[in-house]
């Protein structure tokens, strides 16, 4: 039997996240959506991939919340979606 791997092509945004404004203590959460989503979609933080912390949390994988913002959680943070490959 051949096995045919499946890759996914032409994912898109549909939500894109933005840059936001906050004041200490505030709340933020930004919103990333995939279309024609080929895999898990992840957050970075500076590089780093995200996978828990206290402060922030992921949701459904494609919110990013932070809680109680300071200036010293200023940082860039990346919407990343993780290829699955799926042999058929």
């Amino acid at each position: 039997m051949m096995k045919k791997i499946i890759l996914a092509e032409n994912q898109y945004f549909k939500v894109r996240p933005t840059d936001q404004e906050s004041k200490e203590g505030d709340d933020v959460e930004f919103q990333c959506h995939i279309g024609n989503r080929g895999g898990d979609v992840q957050w970075s933080k500076d590089g780093f991939l995200l996978v828990h912390a206290l402060d922030w949390a992921l949701g459904k994988a494609s919110r990013l919340r932070i809680t109680d913002a300071t200036l010293v959680k200023r940082s860039e943070s990346q919407c990343l979606v993780r290829v699955s490959l799926i042999a058929v």
